[in-house]
């Protein structure tokens, strides 16, 4: 796999209150940008805010339902886990590194359901995004019957591909 750019400050006082900013040209710039990259690490505050409000904007238009991205009530799921163990998935350890933060391998799962999760394989995980509250982790299960870079890659190009109709971005369409 290649190993693209991870994003680090250059959003720097871009993103106070990105609810605020939907509109503006230069979120629709970052957007298509993290879309595209393959790292965005959620483990820095700043990015963890911006997938949040990603996932929350694409839950809102693929199901209607409006969440607050700053809620305690769900986390970022990392499909294929950040403490997965050596071949999770049939996955090598150097390709796990390069897919773990990738926008593709996320997905919003509510705070309680997320917890029991850990480290399971897709399988288990599956049954459980299934009866998630968010269309969102409901359509990747629908979607994706096994967890492979190539799913990931296919599920990064769905969101960038909603994301090319929701802020009209023709380098993304």
């Amino acid at each position: 796999l290649n190993q693209p750019e991870t994003i680090k400050g250059e959003f720097a006082g871009t993103f106070r209150e990105p609810r605020q900013l939907v509109h503006t040209r230069r979120v629709r710039q970052i957007a298509c940008k993290l879309l595209r990259q393959i790292i965005c690490k959620v483990t820095d505050s700043r990015n963890n805010k911006v997938v949040r409000f990603l996932l929350c904007t694409l839950e809102k238009h693929l199901s209607g339902q409006d969440h607050d991205f700053a809620s305690d009530t769900f986390n970022i799921e990392h499909i294929l886990p950040q403490n997965a163990p050596d071949g999770w998935g049939g996955i090598g350890n150097d390709d796990a590194e390069a897919l773990l933060y990738r926008l593709g391998n996320m997905t919003l799962l509510e705070s309680s359901r997320n917890r029991d999760l850990a480290n399971l394989d897709y399988h288990s995980k599956r049954s459980v995004f299934e009866k998630s509250s968010f269309g969102i982790t409901r359509k990747l299960a629908a979607d994706h019957a096994e967890w492979t870079p190539d799913r990931i890659a296919a599920h990064q190009n769905w969101m960038a591909t909603q994301a090319a109709a929701l802020w009209r971005v023709p380098q993304l369409s």
